[in-house]
């Protein structure tokens, strides 16, 4: 409490110096005889102007600042937010069955908001595809660190709210170490039919940038097929991922834990940044809001 009133004593000091020369040299002007007068009471209205003008441009110059402070906000926000939703997205693959993940606004509200015993009632009952559980997070975490050495977004944040983006690529980490376990993913001897998955390169040669990436399709009729799902894989999995899972219950509660810190580091950053999920895009701006699953255009 002290420093804070010696700050404000410092910081209205020259204002209360300006103004008192200002009502001395008005004083002394007054008393004085006419040709000196109109010198002093001039004198005195500069000193008391003085005040008066470097608080308007402060009051101008910390409005214009407020509203700096919040474009480049909202642009650093953005620029997290669309991972961490790719996180989320990627999050639904790994938790609910193949056709139960749902990217709604709902969709997003409820997956943020289910318990531990939620979770493992999930994971015990449900088989995993292994393009679903064998996806790496590389991409993600590189994102997200690429963002912190961004001088705008560091700017822009306070500590608690890089921390929680740290808590986030910590998360995924842990996550990443637990996926790679052997004992995890229980192979059954079937494999799903209906799908199947080509990579990246086979559509795009100069696919380069990711190398690793592969695509999910649902076979149709009359050799058509549809883009289910994409993403990156070691080169070990690649012959499992059509291949069916079920969870070793022996590691499903350290399973289950990592899976939902990641999601109470997801929430953290979400309520210290206004509790809304807000993506732009060149059609439009989409805010997701935490606690209603509204949305906003």
């Amino acid at each position: 409490m002290k420093l804070i009133t010696r700050r404000f004593l410092l910081k209205i000091l020259p204002y209360c110096a300006s103004i008192v020369f200002g009502l001395l040299f008005l004083f002394i002007g007054l008393k004085l005889n006419q040709d000196l007068k109109g010198l002093f009471i001039s004198i005195a209205a500069a000193f008391l102007a003085i005040p008066l003008i470097y608080l308007f441009y402060q009051q101008a110059n910390s409005f214009s600042q407020k509203r700096l402070n919040k474009v480049i906000f909202d642009y650093a926000k953005t620029a997290i937010d669309t991972d961490v939703l790719s996180i989320v997205n990627q999050l639904q693959k790994t938790i609910y069955p193949l056709n139960e993940r749902d990217f709604s606004l709902a969709g997003i509200n409820t997956l943020l908001s289910l318990k531990m015993d939620d979770i493992k009632k999930i994971l015990s009952d449900t088989e995993y595809l292994g393009f679903q559980v064998f996806k790496k997070w590389e991409v993600n975490k590189s994102n997200l660190h690429t963002a912190l050495q961004n001088s705008y977004i560091l700017k822009s944040f306070d500590n608690e709210q890089i921390i929680s983006i740290t808590l986030i690529i910590q998360c995924l980490s842990n996550l990443e170490t637990i996926q790679r376990s052997d004992e995890l993913y229980i192979p059954t001897d079937r494999e799903i039919t209906s799908f199947s998955v080509i990579s990246g390169r086979d559509i795009n040669e100069e696919n380069i940038q990711f190398p690793e990436r592969y695509i999910l399709l649902k076979n149709l009729t009359d050799n058509k097929s549809l883009v289910v799902d994409f993403g990156d894989f070691a080169v070990y999995n690649r012959n499992r991922l059509l291949q069916i899972f079920v969870i070793n219950k022996k590691l499903l509660d350290l399973y289950i834990g990592t899976l939902s810190d990641l999601m109470d580091a997801i929430n953290l950053w979400l309520d210290l940044t206004g509790g809304k999920f807000t993506v732009d895009t060149k059609m439009f701006r989409l805010v997701y809001e935490k606690e209603i699953g509204k949305l906003v255009m």
